[in-house]
Formats: structure tokens, sequence, C-alpha cells
């Protein structure tokens, strides 16, 4: 009696914590959440989900991408990426990538508020305005727009200019092998708090046309891998506190019908084998056989490792071309503290002789780097 009595209570126990977790999703559903600027799904003031509703309605083909340029595959040209307010600038190979797919007829309209280091695109000017509402010309109209800087194009001599004011061009477009590079100044024109200001959605709507595209591509992926969609993210939230509760009441379950559970003890062959052990017997080794280059050699390739794991930048690229990249990812006080690694980490893999002072040195300094990365 006293055994069933005891099973009941783990019943209705374990029932009672299901029900609060699944209660603590759905408020928690509720909350407001918050998006990384110029997502073409987020509602907030400095999204651009207005602009993508609108072209969706007025446009058949119109869908979000979240691809790297080397799934951008199109024999048959004619599709339009939609870039707004990248995130970070693009590696040399990402950049070949863009350049090969709008030189098969392709379109990328780039609305960066300083695009320097996209394209080879160069600007001018740059000072701050008093009047943040300019007059725009576009082929001998005028529009009212809405500019708090004073940044403009530099243009080629194979550019046309799209849009232009008193300071100089604000979009231009550049032809680029078949296709075509549409750049320009304002991103915020497309943001849900400004697009209905002034006179922004003509002016939009005119860039949207001089794509003249099938296929419009709103690009996320220059947003950071933060806002790419989880596989968990498919599945209705209902499925997954059915599969929550499912699996807590499983657990529940194995641990009323399992035996106590003990603690688990190591044998000593496995201590030895993988333990510290071992480890300092191989760098004994490395210190008598005076293998200092190989050694640090190895430190670094691990300090490699370390930041791949943490940052997924690939192992082997440059330290210059692994800050660059993670730069905007960091804090103020961390992208100077970056930049001193970059220095040390690139004296190590250079430099072939060692004394043994120097080695113990630099050896701590490797070990140091390590843990300032895994604990930044």
């Amino acid at each position: 009696m006293k055994a069933t009595n005891k099973r009941t209570i783990w019943v209705w126990l374990s029932i009672a914590v299901v029900l609060f977790l699944g209660l603590g999703l759905i408020v928690s559903g509720s909350q407001p959440k918050e998006y990384t600027n110029y997502l073409s799904k987020s509602p907030s003031p400095t999204g651009i989900k207005a602009f993508y509703t609108y072209m969706k309605e007025e446009k058949q083909d119109v869908k979000r991408w979240y691809g790297t340029p080397d799934k951008l595959k199109d024999d048959t040209g004619n599709q339009t990426l939609f870039m707004t307010g990248p995130y970070f600038r693009f590696d040399q190979e990402e950049g070949k990538q863009y350049t090969e797919w709008m030189e098969q007829g392709n379109t990328i309209v780039l609305l960066k508020q300083d695009p320097v280091g996209y394209f080879d695109v160069k600007i001018e000017g740059g000072a701050p305005v008093e009047n943040p509402v300019v007059e725009v010309s576009q082929e001998g109209n005028s529009y009212k727009g809405y500019i708090p800087h004073g940044i403009r194009l530099q243009t080629k001599e194979e550019d046309t200019p799209l849009w232009t004011d008193e300071r100089g061009t604000i979009a231009l477009e550049r032809p680029i092998g078949e296709g075509k590079l549409i750049v320009a100044v304002t991103p915020d024109w497309v943001t849900n708090e400004l697009v209905l200001e002034e006179e922004h959605v003509e002016l939009l709507t005119y860039l949207v046309n001089q794509a003249n595209s099938d296929t419009i591509l709103f690009d996320e992926y220059v947003h950071g891998q933060d806002n790419m969609p989880g596989y968990i993210s498919v599945f209705p939230k209902g499925l997954l506190v059915f599969v929550l509760q499912l699996g807590l009441l499983t657990v529940l379950f194995v641990w009323m019908k399992g035996k106590r559970f003990g603690s688990v003890y190591l044998p000593r062959s496995a201590q030895v084998r993988y333990g510290d052990e071992r480890l300092r017997a191989l760098a004994a080794w490395y210190m008598r056989s005076e293998l200092y280059a190989d050694s640090l050699s190895i430190q670094e390739q691990y300090v490699r490792h370390v930041v791949h794991e943490r940052y997924g930048v690939p192992v082997q690229w440059s330290w210059e071309d692994i800050v660059e990249r993670i730069s905007p990812r960091l804090q103020e006080g961390q992208v100077e503290q970056w930049k001193k690694w970059q220095k040390e980490l690139e004296y190590v893999r250079h430099a072939t002789t060692w004394s043994k002072k120097d080695y113990l040195y630099w050896s701590k300094k490797l070990d140091d780097i390590q843990k300032g990365v895994q604990e930044g």
C-alpha cells in the first residue's frame, strides 16, 4: 500500500512539473522579441518588414535568402539580391563569389550608409548636416528624402548616377559583366520607421525597377549567423512542448524503475593515458629535444582551433583576416586586445629560432592568449 501511495505521489509530481514547464513556454513566447537592424522579418522600427511585405504584394517572386554567396547558383540570371545594412564586410573569397554571380546577369542592390569595402565602392564627404531633409533628383524629377549625413558616392566613368542632390551622388548603378551593382547610402529609408516618411516609397520603388528582375531575394546572411533560422524553429510550438513533456516523463519513469546510481571510477590506465601525466611527459620530451619551434607552432595552431570553436572562422586564415572578421562582434576594449594578440601570434608563427628562455616566455604568453579567448 505504501509503494502504491509513493508511486501516486511521483505521478502527480510529474504532471505538475510538466504543466509548469508548458505554461512557462507559452508565457515566454508572448514576450517582445529583440531583432537585429534591417531584418525583413522584424516589425521593430529598425526592421524592414513593411517594405518586404509591400514587395511581396507588388511582385510574385519575393523571398528571404539565408545562404552564403557560394550557394547563389543561377545560370539564367535576372535575379536581384537586396542587401540592407550588412553587419560585416566580406572576405576576399565571398566578394569574388558575389561578383561572379552578378557577372552571370544578376543584380545586387546594396544599401549601406558607409559602403567602403564592398565591391570597390568609394565615398566622399561625410560631415554632419544641419537640414537632413534634402531634394533628391531622379531623371529630372525632384523628391524629398531624409539623409542625416553628408556621405556621397564617388562615381567612375562607367557608373550611372541614379539619385543626386547638391552634395553629390546618393545612389549609382555600375555594370558588372552581364549584371549590375546598385549602391545607395540610405539604408534607413527602407526601415519601418522611415519608409513612409517624405517620398521614400517612390524613391525605393524606382531603385527596385532599375534592377528589373523576375526574382528578388532579401539577403539575411549579411546580418550575421545569429539571425539564421534554427532547426528547432521549423517545428510547431505545441509539438515542442509535447516532446518536452514526453522526455521528462520518460526520465522520471526510468528514475523510478532504475537502480541506485553510484559514482563512476576511471581505471588507473585511463588516467595515466589521457590525464596530466601524459601531457607532462610529452612537454618534457620537447624540452629535452629542444624542439621549441615545433612546440610553439603546435600551441599557435591550438589557439587557432580555440578561436574557430568560439567564432566559427576557418583555422587556415591569417591572423589579420581572423581579427578583421571578428572585430564587429567584439567590444571596443576587446578589439585593442585582439590587435595586440595578432602581432604576438604573427611573431610566433614566423619565428624559427628560439632560446630556452624565449621558449618558456612565449609558451606562457600563448597559454594566456588561449585562456583569454576561451574566457572572453
